[in-house]
């Protein structure tokens, strides 16, 4: 039961990660940020990337440990991966929520100028400090990616292979986002944009659909030992 779950919180990831990458979007303008506390669909949309990080780490894992046969220590390597992914990713979401959020609700109420002046340095230094949390999930999922690929690289089936190599492209993707962090090549960025929306729910697709396969062979095997027995 609990692994059928996990394939369908995959196909779910399809919708989540286009919405993530379509549909949220943060204005330009300090003051139009400071409104966003009270932007309903803004805090909306970061509970639903604290869904999809847990949505994806309980299908990897499961994923993974139907994998676990092929190499132990990629095994524990990816779960770990996704892990971290989850975690810092999640962490990323909570602080907005409850530390930023509540740092521009302060400013729009403060009465003093060195209140404001203080409050305005908190808020400008944050995406600093988020960009540090961004980078280290995205270094992790990629880390996670790596050793699944490797895992499903192992197994014989054509739609193993696809997935293994689509994932170890995953891999390289999150490297790449890590580099244009500094290099900041357009060109870069605009196709890393076009890869989280057509690649991204592509792959997790696929996964849904392996793991969805998986488990009902499984439980149709088992069934039909039970009634040999």
């Amino acid at each position: 039961m609990i692994k059928k779950l996990a394939a369908i919180g995959l196909f779910l990831t399809i919708g989540t990660t286009l919405s993530i990458h379509l549909l949220f979007d943060v204005p330009d303008s300090f003051d139009e940020r400071l409104l966003l506390y009270k932007d309903s669909w803004y805090i909306f949309s970061k509970w639903v990337t604290v869904i999809h990080c847990l949505l994806v780490f309980m299908g990897m894992v499961v994923i993974c440990s139907e994998l676990k046969k092929h190499h132990e220590a990629s095994y524990t390597l990816g779960i770990i991966g996704y892990a971290g992914f989850s975690f810092f990713e999640i962490y990323r979401q909570l602080s907005v929520l409850f530390y930023l959020n509540p740092l521009r609700e302060h400013y729009i109420y403060a009465e003093t100028l060195e209140e404001k002046f203080f409050l305005e340095r908190q808020i400008d230094l944050f995406p600093q400090a988020s960009s540090g949390v961004f980078a280290t999930f995205i270094l992790f999922f990629a880390l996670g990616n790596v050793f699944t690929g490797l895992l499903f690289l192992k197994e014989k089936a054509k739609l193993d292979t696809i997935i293994g190599i689509g994932l170890l492209i995953w891999a390289f993707t999150g490297i790449l986002v890590l580099l244009n962090q500094h290099l900041n090549i357009e060109i870069i960025n605009s196709c890393l944009h076009v890869f989280n929306y057509t690649f991204q729910p592509a792959a997790r697709l696929l996964l849904g659909i392996w793991l969805w396969e998986r488990v009902t062979k499984n439980e149709s095997f088992s069934t039909q030992v039970y009634s040999f027995k």
